[in-house]
C-alpha cells in the first residue's frame, strides 16, 4: 500500500505537547513501570509512541484521554454535571 492510499490515523501534535517516559507515565498514573510495559505487550493502557527499537514515549494528552475513557460516572456526578450545563446555558 502506498503512502498516498494509506489511511493515516495520527493526530497533529503541537510544540507544547509533552512526551513522558515509561517511568514518568507510571508515576503520573501511580502505577509501576513494569505494569505499563506489560500492558504495552498486550495492547492495554494508554496509547504510546514507539520512537525506536526500545524507546517508548507517552503523550500526556493520550494519558488524559485514556483516563477520561475509563472514568465511570456515578449517577450523582452525572446529575451535577447536567445541572451545571443547564445553568450555564440559562435553561434553569
Amino acid at each position: 500500500m502506498s503512502v498516498s492510499t494509506a489511511t493515516v490515523l495520527a493526530r497533529p501534535t503541537t510544540t507544547e505537547e509533552k512526551f513522558l517516559t515509561t517511568e514518568q507515565a507510571a508515576t503520573l498514573l501511580q502505577l509501576s513501570p513494569i505494569t505499563l510495559r506489560k500492558w504495552r505487550k498486550v495492547k492495554l493502557g494508554p496509547d504510546f509512541c514507539a520512537l525506536a527499537d526500545r524507546t517508548v514515549r507517552y503523550r500526556e494528552s493520550a494519558i488524559e484521554e485514556w483516563l477520561e475513557r475509563r472514568t465511570i460516572y456515578t449517577q450523582h456526578s452525572v446529575r451535577v454535571h447536567l445541572v451545571s450545563l443547564l445553568e450555564r446555558d440559562g435553561l434553569i
